[in-house]
């Protein structure tokens, strides 16, 4: 375990320079992050060695803090742990440094002679323990009996307990205590709580779910938080413990790579993770530096499975070296979390919804503070993978890509403990096509006053939008109701082109102004096209394309009110001060390359849209999709008709496989009827009880 600490696992030097960047340019916020380096860095080691003090501390940390997220003084522990890397890795130039062994012995003991506590206790148990890890282990031939029983005490903080994430942390603080006492059973028994955790959790339980999303505090997707942490954790005691008795069963294995390949490799692009996917960390530089952490997690886990070793390589080369894609293309929903994922070779969008289910996001330590609308249909979209970096000091949140929401204004939830934020309906959920080339999602959007039921028709080259029934007020009464279509990074310039094929040309800073009555209309924008084919949609689209000035102080209480400027572009489209039944249709077109301009403009499209019900038809491929968000019928161009029983996703392959899913998990049986006007109908039955919202197939007889 102490030669893990001095050995480097990434390293590809452009990986490795990436590495140090994100080092350089993060507040250690974030755990993951901290512990991102491997190996010695001796550049920062000469630093914390010439800015040690002859009292045995470091001027620029507040040991006196009372932050509770990014506790000031843990730096002092995490910079004896990198100190302690160069004290002993051969090649580093204080390998047995006199120096250096002096003030790591000096600030050891200062820590322990100070007993600070932190006023959250994830900092006492788990956080402090685990920085000092890597420095009490590496140390431990030379540590004095004082010392010894001084490091003893302190970990003796953290003890076995709570669920999920938070358990296998403090049973690995327990470990490393079980080593500094040559405790067998000790490290036996923190062992197995350890490997106790690669298991499919209980239903209604945290930890790694079904569907291989991840649950912590709730019921609450968590990949890139507590999920990266566990993986990470997990990954590394499997690589350490393999050929001893301590070993993970091969159960156990199948386990943690179902985790990794199907469920958190699907949400990092171009070496940066989803933001939806980061939970409440969205701190500087989080997107990348979770992706390399789950760089070394592919690592770890090519040496603990070898039989797949290829596979992990492979993502690691195409997920964080930015190789050609290799990786399953598709649509995936994570039922047990209302998240959808859908990933081509040169794009990826994820979906992020929630219901009474589930808990879409959450405000803890004064972190997260304007996410309350955070998994009311954001659906972000991913070319270069830079689209949201860093972009939380300027995101107006209350236009959210993909929101439908009346909000005036960012409302801070903040009240100095914890506040999380569910769906108001049971209606969310996901239908994944037969080959997986497609998929559907949906939910009924409450909130705030306005309910929207909306819908996501995935494909390779389109993602259809649809929004009906949309009803509410203003909230405080100066903004509509409105649904966003776009909010990033921008680009330059906006191309706006009409029906007669003009194409008009905006540039930063300039207003965007779209021409009267000449609809459809086409709004261009790095790459990405958005098509409005209805007129009724299309004449209430506003695009923006400028400067917007924030702070990171508006996502979290630990930072300043230094401005953060951005220029960001954003579309939006308006429904009114207090729409009735309003809705509305937009395409997505992610790769603008291929997709003749002139026939999208003509409506000479691959797919038809109803102008009544939640559907689409791709007449080449035969395939009939529709949303029902009540007992009822959809009729396609062709006379078919396809009628169920309840609430139901469904959808139709040209062979007369019908496949649907239950996005209110109600469970019971869900009775589908198809056929053509006028003639006979075939029935199917299906029985949905206890699948949580799971896709079913079958042929009408």
């Amino acid at each position: 375990m102490a030669q893990s600490y001095v050995t480097v696992t990434q390293n590809d030097p452009e990986v490795l320079r990436r590495i140090d960047y994100i080092v350089r340019n993060t507040d250690g916020t974030d755990v993951v992050i901290r512990e991102l380096p491997e190996g010695a860095n001796d550049s920062l080691t000469a630093v914390w060695l010439d800015t040690f003090a002859t009292d045995s501390t470091w001027h620029d940390i507040d040991y006196q803090s009372q932050q509770r997220g990014a506790w000031p003084p843990a730096f002092h522990v995490q910079r004896i742990s990198q100190i302690a890397r160069s004290y002993k890795t051969p090649a580093s130039p204080y390998y047995h440094s006199e120096r250096a062994r002096q003030i790591l012995h000096q600030a050891l003991n200062k820590w322990f002679d100070m007993g600070l506590q932190c006023p959250n206790w994830w900092y006492n148990e788990i956080g402090g323990p685990r920085l000092l890890s890597p420095a009490l282990l590496l140390l431990d031939d030379e540590l004095t009996a004082g010392e010894r029983e001084k490091a003893v005490n302190y970990m003796k903080q953290a003890r076995i307990g709570m669920t999920g994430q938070n358990r296998t942390w403090l049973a690995g603080n327990v470990l490393v205590r079980g080593l500094l006492e040559r405790n067998d059973s000790l490290v036996q028994a923190a062992r197995d709580v350890i490997v106790a955790e690669v298991s499919i959790a209980a239903e209604g339980k945290e930890g790694i779910q079904p569907d291989y999303s991840f649950h912590q505090h709730g019921p609450q997707q968590q990949f890139g938080n507590y999920g990266l942490a566990y993986v990470s954790g997990i990954a590394s005691w499997g690589k350490l413990f393999q050929g001893t008795r301590y070993a993970l069963t091969p159960e156990q294995t199948r386990i943690l790579r179902g985790l990794v390949l199907e469920g958190m490799s699907r949400i990092i692009w171009k070496g940066m993770m989803d933001v939806s996917s980061c939970g409440r960390q969205l701190f500087p530089n989080t997107q990348e530096g979770k992706a390399l952490a789950f760089g070394k997690v592919l690592l770890d886990m090519a040496v603990l499975d070898p039989e797949y070793a290829t596979r992990y390589r492979a993502l690691y080369d195409e997920l964080i070296r930015g190789r050609e894609a290799e990786g399953e293309s598709g649509y995936t929903h994570f039922r047990y979390s209302d998240m959808s994922v859908y990933r081509q070779p040169r794009w990826m969008a994820t979906l992020k919804m929630s219901s009474r289910r589930t808990v879409g996001s959450e405000v803890v330590n004064g972190e997260n503070l304007l996410s309350d609308q955070m998994a009311d249909g954001v659906l972000l979209l991913y070319k270069t993978g830079r689209e949201y970096r860093n972009i939380a000091p300027v995101w107006d949140y209350t236009e959210l890509p993909g929101i439908t929401t009346a909000m005036d204004s960012d409302t801070c939830w903040h009240n100095g403990g914890y506040k999380e934020f569910r769906g108001n309906t049971d209606y969310a959920g996901g239908l994944v096509s037969k080959d997986s080339a497609c998929g559907v999602s949906a939910m009924i959007f409450e909130r705030d006053g306005v309910r929207a039921r909306k819908a996501w028709f995935f494909s390779p080259d389109y993602i259809i939008c649809r929004g009906d029934s949309i009803t509410g007020q203003p909230y405080l009464g100066l903004k509509p109701v409105r649904t966003t279509v776009a909010q990033q990074l921008a680009e330059t310039p906006v191309r706006v082109t009409d029906n007669k094929g003009v194409t008009y040309v905006f540039r930063c800073g300039e207003p965007v102004v779209l021409p009267p009555k000449r609809w459809p209309v086409l709004v261009q924008h790095a790459g990405v096209g958005y098509w409005f084919p209805a007129e009724a949609t299309a004449r209430r689209v506003e695009v923006s394309l400028g400067p917007v000035t924030g702070n990171w102080r508006r996502f979290a209480t630990m930072y300043d009110t230094t401005a953060v400027t951005e220029n960001i572009f954003s579309v939006t489209i308006g429904h009114g001060m207090e729409p009735v039944n309003a809705a509305y249709t937009y395409v997505i077109v992610p790769e603008m390359d291929r997709v003749d301009v002139r026939q999208l403009l003509r409506g000479k499209m691959p797919f038809r849209v109803p102008d009544r019900g939640m559907a689409v038809e791709w007449p080449e491929t035969g395939r009939k999709e529709a949303v029902f968000f009540d007992a009822g019928r959809a009729v396609f161009s062709d006379g078919t008709e396809l009628e169920v029983s309840t609430p139901a996703i469904a959808a139709m392959e040209a062979d007369g496989t019908v496949s649907v899913a239950d996005p209110t998990c109600q469970g019971g049986p869900i009775r589908i009827n198809v056929g053509r006007r006028g003639k006979g109908k075939k029935a199917l039955t299906l029985d949905a009880g206890g699948t949580h919202g799971r896709t079913f197939r079958g042929k009408p007889e």
